[in-house]
């Protein structure tokens, strides 16, 4: 069943009664903040994906590159403060590759259209 999110000060929160946290993520550089209802691997891959409009496979990482792979070890960062990095795999990079050249031909098409009508 598919939760809706309640706007809360601004900021969008999950709705359900349950209070949500505030993580903040880097995903390729760009540093946002992204609510989960609990501080896990699981709500913080599907809060990344909802915000950022990635697939899985990700991998989360500290700031210094240490590997953050289960849920306490991912509580214990958050708990910080520090930004969790978020890798993208191969096979993500290769998806955004793809949705970049669509874009591309797109832009290219739009102009296209533009310059025979005028």
């Amino acid at each position: 069943r598919r939760q809706l999110a309640v706007l809360t000060n601004g900021r969008a929160r999950p709705a359900g009664g349950m209070a949500a946290q505030d993580v903040v993520v880097q995903v390729c550089g760009r540093r946002e903040t992204v609510a989960v209802r609990v501080v896990s691997m699981r709500d913080l891959m599907a809060a990344v994906q909802r915000h950022f409009d990635v697939k899985p496979p990700l991998l989360f990482t500290a700031h210094g590159g240490r590997m953050l792979q289960d849920d306490d070890s991912l509580a214990e960062y958050v708990a910080t403060g520090d930004p969790v990095v978020v890798k993208l795999t191969e096979g993500v990079m290769h998806d955004f590759s793809r949705r970049v050249d669509q874009l591309r031909h797109l832009q290219w098409g739009f102009l296209s259209d533009q310059l025979a009508m005028a």
